[in-house]
């Protein structure tokens, strides 16, 4: 397996626990065909996508790739129409799209026509997953105490809560404003990906006991940003210097003087644990992390999707259940390192 595609988690490196993804792409084309668009940008087939009610962002149609949170919006005649065809690839369809092709090369199709594209947003995410270099707690304390400097105007801390007894939900904090060209969100991973499970399954959306540190920090890139960002992904892979020249620019933690009262901030010390995240930062590349599926996400998919097909091969069969065994027995021999890793993780949890 190539080094690039396996998962950051088992892929560690002198940077530790932090890796950088592409986690959002928009972008428009004009003079392009619904087809074309899918077919030769996004390399896909059309009859992986299905038309869902109802339009989006001042467009009257929109299509959704089986795979999930690929969006197309469209008018009648794309191509014809000035708005031309708008592509959203959110956060989960990043990673399910990895999982068949490389967003690279998807955004260098895009820009291989020219003048007839424009990148309307991209979002980086730096994951930690120890929490010793980005931690949620140490920048919400700075965001309380003021000890920040920033050419962001605004902060807005966000943190939902249970009413019956208080157990946290999800915790965000934004610098700048989300309607800026850029802005960044830093908010307790762990936390999400907990109620987001939870949440699928119907259930009381209580996290785990024990909680982990894993903190996101993600910069969002808007209009002439993300365009600007589109050329230097595409040109190299060592995202790290970019992402440390724009936290520098645009905000630093500061360390407040102990004895003297001097207020001005631009003359206090960068805190130690900034300088740290700039130099790792600085180090990072580009990381394809494909979706990862747990046992019960793979249950779910059968459930609701193959699920009518069993059945219906069973009932054609009259009960018999030998070509089922046959197809179980097959496919166990083709498991990949995903299944085995997801296996590993529910028999762990089980224990």
């Amino acid at each position: 397996m190539s080094k690039d595609l396996i998962p950051p988690e088992l892929n560690q490196t002198s940077k530790g626990n932090l890796y950088a993804i592409i986690d959002w792409i928009e972008f428009t084309v004009h003079n392009y065909t619904l087809s074309d668009t899918i077919i030769y940008l996004l390399e896909l087939k059309g009859e992986d996508f299905t038309k869902i009610p109802g339009g989006k962002n001042g467009y009257k149609n929109q299509q959704i790739w089986k795979e999930g949170n690929v969006f197309i919006l469209y008018n009648d005649e794309p191509e014809h129409d000035r708005m031309g065809i708008h592509v959203i690839i959110s956060g989960t369809g990043c990673r399910y799209y990895e999982q068949k092709k490389n967003l690279r090369d998807m955004m260098a199709n895009v820009m291989a026509i020219e003048h007839l594209y424009k990148f309307t947003r991209i979002d980086i995410a730096i994951d930690d997953r120890s929490g010793d270099t980005i931690n949620f707690k140490k920048i919400a304390k700075a965001e309380e105490e003021s000890t920040i400097s920033s050419l962001w105007y605004k902060t807005t801390y966000l943190r939902e809560k249970r009413i019956n007894d208080g157990i946290v939900l999800g915790r965000t904090l934004y610098f700048g404003s989300k309607t800026s060209k850029i802005f960044m969100r830093i908010y307790d991973k762990h936390l999400e990906q907990q109620k987001r499970k939870k949440h699928n399954k119907r259930e009381d959306p209580t996290p785990l006991k024990e909680h982990v540190d894993w903190t996101r920090l993600e910069i969002v890139f808007k209009k002439q940003r993300a365009q600007l960002l589109s050329r230097y992904i595409l040109e190299t892979n060592d995202i790290g210097h970019l992402l440390k020249g724009t936290l520098k620019n645009y905000i630093r933690f500061l360390q407040k003087p102990k004895k003297s009262k001097d207020m001005r901030k631009r003359r206090w010390k960068t805190a130690p644990w900034y300088e740290k995240l700039l130099g790792d930062v600085g180090k990072l590349k580009l990381t394809t992390k494909p979706a990862d599926r747990s046992i019960e996400d793979m249950q779910d998919w059968i459930k609701k999707q193959i699920s009518p097909t069993i059945a219906a091969i069973m009932e054609a069969n009259e009960g018999d259940t030998d070509w089922l065994y046959k197809m179980i027995i097959n496919g166990s021999t083709r498991l990949k390192a995903k299944h085995k890793q997801a296996i590993a993780q529910y028999l762990n949890k089980e224990e």
